[in-house]
């Protein structure tokens, strides 16, 4: 029996050209997805940075300023007087009756 070289030749050059077609597609395939995730990555970050953070730290900002201000002239006239932490971590005015008796 004799084996016919040419045709197994083609044959297996064959499979070995579905067998790269195949592969070829698949890597491509999973060219799109790295591609696609990496776009999903890269829009997920560009969402999360601060850009809202910032102006709403802004905006916050001269309120917050505006209370500490209060709070510096009400201790400064005597209305408020800072608490200081004792011991347990509970906070007590310095001038406590308690504290005198």
């Amino acid at each position: 029996m004799e084996i016919d070289w040419e045709k197994f030749r083609q044959v297996v050059e064959e499979k070995i050209d579905s067998k790269l077609v195949s592969i070829t597609s698949k890597l491509d395939e999973q060219d799109k997805l790295i591609s696609d995730l990496t776009n999903t990555i890269k829009s997920l970050i560009e969402s999360t940075k601060p850009k809202a953070n910032k102006l709403n730290l802004k905006s916050m900002a001269k309120p917050v300023v505006k209370e500490v201000a209060k709070k510096k002239e009400s201790i400064e006239s005597g209305e408020e007087k800072p608490a200081e932490l004792t011991k347990d971590n509970s906070e007590e005015n310095k001038d406590s009756p308690t504290e005198e008796a």
